[in-house]
């Protein structure tokens, strides 16, 4: 049933499309041939019509625009805008996936600064242990870490913003 559904709501859409492209088209159309006498009037209103129809004799000609190629040519559009479209989404996603990360990370270096802290604590205390020694380096090793992922996405924002 909702498949059903589905199917008709695309249907309509393509259907709806459909006709939005025939309508731009018909006004391209007529646009271009408004154009093209509105610059025949000009050209007869100056006095260059004979020197125009020698140099271009096909100007006169009621040359109607190809509208095959005009639907060829918004339907390329069209997929062009929706391939740009899945991109943007694409990178909106990793862009937000991306500052989920560097918000744990920032949430990541606070627990590393308070880790670190406690752990010179233990250290002044005179507890120097394996424990603390090890646990000191894993999270200096973390820390650079974190730094290391801030480069990155700093590399990655930089290669969205070329490819825009």
């Amino acid at each position: 049933m909702l498949d059903q559904k589905t199917g008709e709501v695309e249907e309509e859409k393509k259907r709806a499309l459909r006709e939005m492209m025939e309508k731009l088209a018909d006004e391209i159309v007529d646009k271009k041939t408004a154009l093209r006498q509105k610059h025949l009037a000009e050209i007869d209103a100056a006095g260059l019509a004979e020197e125009v129809d020698a140099a271009l004799p096909h100007l006169r000609h009621n040359i109607v625009p190809n509208r095959t190629k005009i639907a060829e040519d918004l339907k390329k559009l069209a997929k062009q805008q929706e391939i740009l479209a899945a991109e943007m989404k694409k990178y909106l996603a990793e862009d937000q996936a991306r500052a989920a990360m560097s918000m744990d990370g920032d949430i990541r270096k606070e627990l590393d600064r308070e880790m670190e802290e406690r752990c010179r604590k233990m250290t002044s205390l005179g507890a120097k242990t394996k424990v603390v020694t090890d646990t000191i380096a894993q999270t200096r090793d973390g820390c650079s870490q974190t730094r290391q992922s801030g480069i990155n996405k700093d590399k990655m924002q930089e290669n969205m913003k070329k490819r825009m």
